[in-house]
């Protein structure tokens, strides 16, 4: 990534600084266990009383942490960032830091209670059994229960991977348990704050216990012989209640109050206090135990013996008194300088952390300005729930009042660029580790802002000064304000959204452009440009391959294209969610597309079946149910009966151009479009009737015959059942990103239109979006023909130039929802109760689907009043576009009445619309391409290309199941087994070519 933080410089020098003093400190507290361990292995008897057990268990925890989690600390402060990057290496040193810490701190706590048993109930550890449950127990306990626990939270604990901080200490502590309210509150109260504050507290207790029986001569102790037990439990917990306390404290503030100055203190200080313990407790146990002093100063004594024979005669006579009362006064005076050093290594720990960015800003330690335009990336916090359908008003406005709060005179401030971060889970809330180290789970707003000076005249100093000015008042004095927002549906709706800061990074600008050209730089060996069904299949069925090494891009800020479904909030459902849905876009299947059935059930979706009941068509100003009844009565010299098979009278019709174009396909050339070859076969009244009782009006116009027989010839195969899903076909999309992301750690970008596509000279790719510049390898281009309009660069432009790629034909369609406050259709007692689809070609509803038909969304009382794809769809596009609904809803409201004649209808009480630039394709009319050459000029577009670097997929690709998504999840297999070597797979019984479909067939 081209991009360098402006805290970098500040932190590492910290960084360095820590590394050194930890590494002294490391180096004398190996040295002094590995001597205490030694001198265990070779003096066993010293551990059979209860106090020097407890020491001798307290110590190898905190042994064991100065072997694993300080290098790997140390290894961090000294690069700067973790090595390996990598989930598996995050989870060992969080789960070792976690665990052993937690030992620590529970086998301290509990050799704090029992020492109370053990000066003044000494006797109860005369008797095994009681020694075994009540000293034995409680310090297995100790151990057992938070290796459990954490290897529980840490290991075991459903986690993808994706939120671990590789540019922060242990990880950034990014544990997926954390996001967890119930665990992480009780791991926070009852594994890190409770030790702490049952250790604090039975030291004060012990402490008037030990003076009031002082106090009370006649039930006093032998104090003298319980004082070296005193000294061992009040110096061990003075200096966990030291090391301890300050994280509990500063941890529970920031717990009911969030402060980013604890944050920054808890980040840069307080995370290594808990190291006191690991330093100082050897120099505590050689405090407390004269054996393994005597045994470390013995190699000192044998020196001092060889003296002259008159100073060895002295010193023989008086060195027995001299060691008796050294011996006599060792342990309290041991224990006294043993604490005033942990205290003295504490205080100046602190101090030497604290002066660091002292020194720092002393030292003018801050970014780079050689140029004089500085590019900054400001993510902030929002209070939004939701950005689906909200914007920024007024850019200029916006523009405006930064200046106004942040912008020094000498300074020209402006936004180049504003975009909501998303969830890699398909939602619009994430989490996200800002500057300070607090985590904020929301939705983000980045502003990228570009910084020039005002004044042609201007020193180097000043302009830092000025920088520097505006980045502490980014920071600092101007943290939060308000923008104001709009709906993206709505332009009158607004309302004023807070803007907190988060975190800043400093971007390389060039150096002749005022605008960000420099962006941010990914390498992804693999890379999908646009996250529709079969972009999203391909990266679902990529990523166990790939992982990390495949990225999606998406230039919308939502994932599936034409399959977009809204819940009743007029939300984008989540993955997996359960509420229920409109459908904008594609909403059902045939039993009979093995294909997309067996996706759907791998993917655990749950769907229904529904049955047409009745449909009303409109025609020639009369009103029919039946497709003969409607020939005979509308029509003239027209055979309407049903034939020997059953067949009504408009799929005759169908059967007749398909038999015609089977005759001569290379005939159907001749023709002008789809209109004109049926009425060359059928006639002009019988193309009317067609026409009329056919839903869809694209079809027929500008349409080429041979390419739409070839797709019809596998669409009249379709027969029922028809399934639909509860939580629409969108679910598709989500469940194999959510999956391809959590479980493959595949990277998806959405709201990335693709800017340019470019060879580079080693035959790699060179991808542009608007914020990144990406590196790849292998290309898959899921972008609809539309969506290349705005796309340049040599790639793009040559496939666009061929003629493959221009005989694609989109479809333009327009989609409005009405939801009522009652069922008005089912008034109806012309028609009956039970109409669920109308069409006509007499007015501008063309089509509508009476939704709360289905039993699932019965009680929503929603109807998609239109589906026009080319009567009406630039008179609905205009209506759509004006501020007011009101010429809409009555243009809708004379539809209505001109169909159902017998109802009252009342004005809906919410409208959603939807346009389609691109719903679906077909070929211009003589295009002379035929559909499967489009399909295998796909897998292969660019010639000099291997066919292993590029293709295309999509629906518009394959134009044989145009309108379906099995066209676009067939087109991703064949890329799959093309481009990427995948096995050949077979669906048995594909209606739509009549057998198995298998993918070597297609290719």
């Amino acid at each position: 990534m081209n991009a360098t933080n402006i805290f970098d410089d500040y932190q590492a020098s910290l960084n360095h600084g820590t590394f050194f003093l930890l590494l002294s400190l490391l180096i004398q507290a190996i040295v002094l266990y590995v001597l205490i361990f030694a001198f265990t292995i070779g003096h066993r008897s010293i551990l059979r009383t209860p106090q020097n057990q407890s020491l001798f268990i307290l110590l190898i925890p905190n042994f064991l942490q100065l072997l694993f989690s300080l290098p790997q600390t140390l290894h961090y402060l000294r690069l700067n960032f973790v090595s390996p990057a990598t989930p598996a290496y995050c989870t060992f040193w969080t789960f070792s830091n976690f665990s052993l810490n937690a030992i620590s701190e529970f086998l301290m706590a509990t050799i704090s209670v029992q020492r109370h048993m053990l000066i003044f109930n000494s006797t109860v550890m005369r008797v095994r059994r009681q020694r075994i449950l009540l000293f034995n127990l409680p310090l297995l306990f100790a151990i057992i229960y938070p290796t459990t626990f954490d290897f529980a939270v840490v290991v075991l604990y459903p986690c993808d991977g994706t939120l671990w901080n590789y540019t922060s200490n242990a990880c950034g502590l990014m544990n997926c348990f954390f996001f967890n309210p119930i665990l992480s509150m009780y791991n926070w109260i009852f594994n890190v704050g409770m030790p702490a504050v049952v250790n604090f507290t039975s030291d004060a207790i012990l402490f008037i216990r030990v003076l009031m029986q002082k106090l009370h001569a006649h039930q006093r102790l032998p104090w003298k012989q319980q004082r070296r037990m005193a000294v061992h439990l009040f110096t061990m917990s003075g200096l966990y209640v030291i090391s301890w306390i300050p994280v509990v404290v500063i941890g529970t503030i920031r717990s009911i109050q969030y402060s980013s100055a604890l944050a920054i203190i808890r980040r840069n200080y307080i995370t290594y206090f808990p190291s006191l313990v690991w330093f100082s407790l050897p120099w505590i146990a050689v405090g407390l135990l004269p054996e393994l002093r005597a045994w470390m100063l013995k190699p000192l004594k044998r020196r001092t013996a060889v003296v002259s024979a008159g100073a060895a005669s002295v010193l023989q006579n008086t060195y027995p008194l001299q060691v008796a009362h050294m011996i006599q006064v060792m342990p309290l005076m041991v224990g006294s300088i043993s604490l005033a050093l942990l205290t003295a290594t504490g205080i100046t720990f602190i101090l030497i952390i604290s002066l660091i960015p002292t020194y720092l800003q002393n030292h003018a330690i801050s970014p780079s300005f050689d140029q004089n335009i500085v590019v900054l990336s400001v993510t902030y916090r929002t209070d939004l729930s939701s950005q689906n359908l909200v914007k920024i008003k007024n850019i200029t406005e916006l523009n405006t009042q930064l200046a106004q709060l942040f912008r020094p005179r000498q300074i020209n401030l402006l936004i180049t660029s504003y975009d909501f971060i998303i969830s890699k889970d398909i939602s619009n809330l994430v989490s996200i580790q800002c500057a300070d180290g607090s985590l904020f789970s929301g939705v983000p707003l980045n502003l990228r802002f570009t910084l020039g000076p005002a004044q042609k005249q201007i020193t180097n100093s000043q302009w830092k000064k000025y920088v520097n000015k505006l980045l502490n008042n980014l920071q600092f004095e101007y943290k939060k304000f308000s923008i104001i927002m709009s709906s993206i549906t709505d332009p009158t709706i607004i309302r004023s959204v807070q803007l907190e800061f988060c975190s800043l990074e400093k971007l390389s600008p060039d150096a002749t452009n005022t605008l960000i050209t420099d962006k941010i730089r990914l390498n992804c060996p693999v890379a999908i440009l646009g996250a529709g069904i079969a972009g999203s299949h391909i990266a679902y069925r990529l990523g166990p391959r790939f992982k990390n090494n495949l990225c999606i891009f998406e230039r919308e800020n939502y994932v599936g294209g034409r399959l977009y479904d809204l819940d009743n909030n007029e939300n984008i459902p989540l993955a997996y969610s359960s509420n229920p849905i409109i459908p904008f876009g594609g909403m059902r299947f045939y039993a009979n597309q093995p294909v997309v059935k067996q996706l759907i059930d791998e993917l655990n979706i749950s769907y229904y079946q529904y049955d047409y009941q009745t449909t009303l068509i409109k025609t020639r100003g009369k009103f029919y149910t039946s497709y003969n009844e409607m020939c005979s009565k509308s029509y003239t010299n027209l055979d309407c009966t049903d034939d020997s098979s059953g067949m009504n009278a408009q799929d005759q019709l169908w059967v007749k151009l398909l038999e015609e174009y089977g005759k001569n396909p290379a005939s159907s050339y001749n023709y002008a479009d789809v209109n004109a070859f049926c009425r060359y076969v059928l006639g002009d009244e019988a193309t009317e009737y067609l026409r009329d009782s056919f839903r869809f009006r694209a079809d027929f116009l500008n349409t080429d015959v041979y390419s739409y027989m070839e797709f019809l010839k596998q669409d009249f195969n379709l027969v029922a059942p028809i399934y639909y899903p509860h939580q629409g076909l969108s679910q598709i999309v989500k469940r194999m990103l959510y999956n391809a992301i959590n479980f493959n750690q595949v990277r998806l970008y959405v709201n990335e239109p693709v800017v340019e596509i470019n060879e580079n000279i080693d035959k790699s790719y060179s991808v542009e979006t608007m914020n990144y510049k990406i590196t790849c390898k292998q290309l898959i281009l899921a972008i609809p023909p539309l969506g290349w309009s705005n796309v340049q660069g040599t790639v793009a432009n040559e496939i666009k130039s061929t003629k493959y790629f221009q005989s694609i034909l989109p479809v333009r369609t327009i989609i409005i929802v009405n939801y009522w406050s009652n069922r008005w259709w089912e008034n109806s007692i012309l028609f009956g109760k039970y109409i669920d689809r109308a069409w006509t070609r007499q007015n501008c509803i063309s089509f509508i689907e009476i939704l709360s038909q289905h039993p699932a969304k019965r009680d929503m009382n929603v109807t998609k009043t239109v589906y026009d794809d080319g009567l009406c769809v630039g008179m609905w596009s205009d209506l759509i576009a004006r501020n007011s609904q009101d010429d809409m809803v009555e243009e809708l409201l004379r539809g209505l009445k001109g169909l159902f004649t017998d109802v009252e209808i009342s004005r809906p009480i919410k409208t959603l619309t939807k346009i389609w630039p691109s719903a679906w394709h077909f070929q211009r009319s003589n295009s002379n391409v035929t559909n499967t050459e489009l399909m295998n000029w796909a897998l292969k577009p660019i010639g000099r290309f291997a066919k292993t670097q590029i293709s295309l997929v999509g629906e518009a690709y394959n134009i044989d199941r145009s309108g379906w998504i099995d066209a676009a999840i067939k087109s991703s297999l064949a890329s799959l087994y093309s481009q990427f070597n995948f096995n050949n797979v077979c669906y048995q019984n594909d209606a739509a070519i009549n057998g198995n479909y298998c993918t070597e067939n297609f290719v």
